[in-house]
Order: C-alpha cells, then structure tokens, then sequence
C-alpha cells in the first residue's frame, strides 16, 4: 500500500487532536473534581448519580424538616401534658382540704376559686399551639380548643353518646324550707314539723354543658341502643320504652321528686334526671348505649367548643350550617421512607369536658351549704330580737332545727362531691400518664430514625462522593502523563511536517 504525505500528515494530526481531547478531559475533572463534566462523558455514572442525588434529598427532607417538624409538635404536647398533671396534683391537695368537715364557709369558697382557676388553666394548657396549629384538636388545628370570647351567634345541635356507666346516682335533698317560709304576723311551728329528706334512688346523666335552651331536649331527643331479631343494634327514642320525658322550669323546687318511670330534664344545671325504673332499663339494655340531643346557643369565654368532643351541627348568624362529626382524629408525620409516626394526642384522651363539670357541681353544692348557713344566721338573729313573743319564737326554733337537719345533709353531700372529685382528678391524671408514656415512646422511635437516617445519608453522600468525584491525585498524575504525550506528538509532527521531497534529492 502507497503511503502518502498527506496520509500522514493526517494521521498525525488525528492523534494529536486524540491526545489533546485527552488531556483537556484529564484537565477539566482536575479543575472541577468530577469525573464526569456531563452526562454523554459516562451515562452510567450519570444515572447513579441522579439516584444517589435524589435518595439524599429525601432524607434531608425528613431530617431537616419532617423530623424536627415532628419533635417541635410532640414536645409542646408533652409540656403542655406535664403541666396539666401538675395543676391536677395542685386541685387534687384542694380536693381532699375540701373534704374536711370542718371548714368554714370562707374557706370552701377560696377552695372553689383555686379549683376554677385549676380548671381554665388545665383547659388553657389544651388550647396551646405549635406554629399557629392547635395540638389538640385533632384535624382542626386552626380551629382553637376554647371560645376566646363570649359567644351568642352560633346556634348548637349537640349530640353526646353516654354508656350505661355514665349513669350516676346522686343523692339531693327535697322538702327544704326557707327562711320566706317563716310568718311573724301567723307563726305556726306545725309547718315545719316534716323534716327535709334526702331521695337516694336518683340516677341522672351530666350533659357537657349547663344553661342549655329550654325545651331543646324532647321525648325523640333521648335515644337508647338495643338489639333487634335479626341481631342488629337499632337507636330508638326513649318514649318506646314508656317512659316520659318532663322540661322542669329554673326554680322549680319540685325538680328532684322524679317518678320512678319519668325522666326529667333541668336545663339550667344540664341534668338528665332518671327515676328508679329508667335507669334499671336502660341498665339492662344490651349495648347500653344513651344519645341525647339539645341544643345551647349562649357560650362563655374560656368553655371548650362542643365540636371537639361532640357530634354537632352548628348554625352561625347568616344561617350558614356546618357538621361536625366526632372521631379519633390522629395526625401522623412522614419521618422515613413509607414510615409515618403519630405526633398529636386528642384532648379527649387527656380530659374530657367533664372536669369543668363537676367543678360545677362543687360550686353548686356550697352555694346551697352557703345560703343554708346565711338562713340559720338570719333566723338566730331574728331569736335574738327582744320583740318576739313565745309562738313566733317556738317557730324560729322548729324553723332552725330543720334548716340544720338541711345542713348536716348537704354537708354530707358536699363531702362526697368532694370526694367522687378526687376519684375523678385520678382518672384524669391516670390518662395523662398514658398519653405521657405514650408520646415519650414516640419521641424514641423518633430519635431512633432520625439516628438511621444521619447514618443512611453519610452512606449515600460516599457512595455519591466514590461515583462522581476524581481521584485528584491519580487525576493528576494522568494530566502529567497525558501532557507529556501531547508535547511528544508535537514534537515528533515537527519533525514529520518539515520533511518534504527535496530531503531526498
């Protein structure tokens, strides 16, 4: 085969081109570090590398948002827990004080001031916020735990659903007398010879709030679970059973004889009353399970809004209605690949509505202690006038003497709402202390994967680190060697260049 010059001539610069490409490739993965400039220079190490870039993203995502989002969440949950049972301590010292037979008036009523005080804050500790997101209240976490003002624009339909546990018995005292009863001008000491009596066989159920409309609570509106032929469980209304259902006016002094087969309703303490036969049906009744619906549409600054326990409907002022439908409502965070932790505790696991509840009680039995008091003052004072004659004082004294019998009873009566308190605040601190344990076996975990996945990205950023970047010293010594090889190939095309035909003449 005939070799020409020009064969030659482009031989030799088709590889010196080669051995420049070279070396410019050998000096941009020294200037740059990488291996690769783009992805046509090595598609495999390019498609890794888009992998490895993508898999650490993501764990930066759950490390630096996902993961401390979480613990923010979960911390302020376990303060505000941590809290609630320290005041739950606090109220509990005052409910044993209060159960001291001894006290005075003066004392029960700075008892009753620390409880209420007790009560907002613990409510308060609920309605805390992470970031402008409420922690307790499930799903609604723009929706605040509390009314922050009065409110009397919102019209509530609320439906509680009691077991038959939640059917209490109760003790209160009828055939009280006062001290109006008295009359100086016509005294007769015979008209207070029947002495006050407590009804023992008195069930009722305490709805989640007093002060209720009147008349919202009907025969239809007391519903009862029970099972069909067929096996079904059906709600039907209370009435079925034969039992009526009566709407007590404010300041009835009758309100407490129920019948045995009537079911009585006070809508100012928000009691359902149950005389002995209700209550030993609804008793037996296989599921045991009560609804009752009613309706309040007057709320005071501080109370817990019924939708955060309750089923409810609620009306605004524009006749705009929404529908609140109450379940376990668990907020879970996204912490790893496919694996998601529960951050929030519902306020209903904690305390229900029903602690302001039976602060209630306790303000309404020693405000009945108390008004039985002041009457026994007034009427020692009326002894003490020198004007009376012998019947009108015969009258005080059987007068008196009744109002202490009063007295020893609901002493008795505030003693145990005293103490039915303390068992109250026990399950309620019990509660906590799962809610407590709970989320602590959460934070955990929480730190378990967050130490996995600190692990998991140093894995990733060498292997991205083995896959992209050069060896800078080996790169080196290529650009070295690739160097010297181009300076030869031009070296040896000067020699080849020059030489032509009159080299040979």
């Amino acid at each position: 085969m005939r070799v020409t010059t020009k064969m030659i001539n482009n031989s030799m610069m088709n590889q010196m081109s080669t051995n420049k490409n070279k070396m410019f490739g050998l000096e941009e993965q020294y200037n740059s570090g990488k291996k690769i400039q783009r992805p046509s220079d090595d598609p495999i190490i390019a498609v890794r590398s888009l992998k490895l870039r993508s898999t650490i993203s993501e764990v930066n995502q759950y490390l630096e948002n996902n993961i401390p989002d979480a613990r923010s969440w979960m911390e302020i949950t376990e303060s505000s827990l941590k809290n609630m049972n320290s005041i739950f301590t606090k109220a509990y010292t005052d409910m044993e004080h209060g159960a001291n037979d001894t006290l005075t008036t003066s004392d029960r009523k700075s008892i009753l001031e620390n409880l209420k005080q007790y009560k907002e804050q613990i409510y308060h500790e609920g309605n805390v916020d992470n970031a402008g997101r409420y922690v307790f209240t499930g799903y609604k976490t723009n929706n605040s735990l509390l009314f922050d003002r009065d409110e009397d624009n919102l019209d509530y339909e609320i439906t509680q659903t009691f077991g038959r546990d939640d059917m209490e018995r109760i003790q209160r005292l009828t055939g009280t007398y006062n001290v109006t009863d008295y009359d100086s001008d016509n005294p007769d000491a015979d008209m207070f010879k029947k002495p006050p009596e407590m009804v023992a066989d008195l069930y009722r159920i305490q709805l989640g709030y007093k002060d209720i409309k009147d008349g919202s609570i009907t025969a239809d509106s007391i519903t009862y679970t029970t099972t069909d032929a067929d096996g079904n469980k059906v709600s039907k209304p209370i009435n079925t059973l034969g039992f009526t259902v009566t709407n007590i006016e404010v300041g009835d002094q009758d309100i407490y004889n129920v019948q045995d087969n009537e079911i009585r309703i006070n809508s100012q303490t928000g009691e359902i009353l149950f005389g002995k036969n209700v209550y030993d049906a609804l008793r037996l009744q296989e599921d045991g399970e009560i609804g009752i619906t009613y309706g309040k549409n007057s709320f005071e600054s501080g109370l817990v809004k019924p939708e955060h326990y309750y089923d409810c409907k609620v009306t605004n002022k524009y006749g705009e209605v929404t529908d609140y439908k109450h379940s376990s409502q668990d907020i879970y965070y996204e912490i790893n690949f496919g694996q998601k932790i529960q951050v929030n505790v519902n306020m209903e696991n904690v305390t229900g509505n029903e602690f302001a509840r039976k602060i209630d009680d306790l303000e309404e039995i020693i405000e009945r202690v108390g008004n039985i008091e002041k009457d026994i003052e007034e009427i020692e004072r009326k002894l003490k006038d020198s004007g009376i004659n012998e019947e009108q004082k015969k009258t005080l004294n059987a007068l008196k003497s009744q109002k202490e019998i009063e007295l020893s009873l609901e002493n008795d009566n505030m003693t145990e709402t005293f103490e039915n308190g303390l068992y109250y605040i026990k399950e309620y601190q019990a509660q906590i202390n799962v809610s407590v344990a709970n989320l602590g076996s959460r934070m955990n975990r929480l730190d378990l994967v967050e130490d996995r996945l600190d692990s998991q990205k140093n894995n990733y950023t060498e292997l991205l680190s083995k896959n992209e970047d050069a060896d800078i010293v080996e790169t080196y010594i290529n650009l070295s060697s690739a160097e010297n090889i181009y300076n030869a190939s031009l070296q040896v095309s000067t020699k080849i260049a020059k030489t032509s035909l009159l080299d040979y003449l």
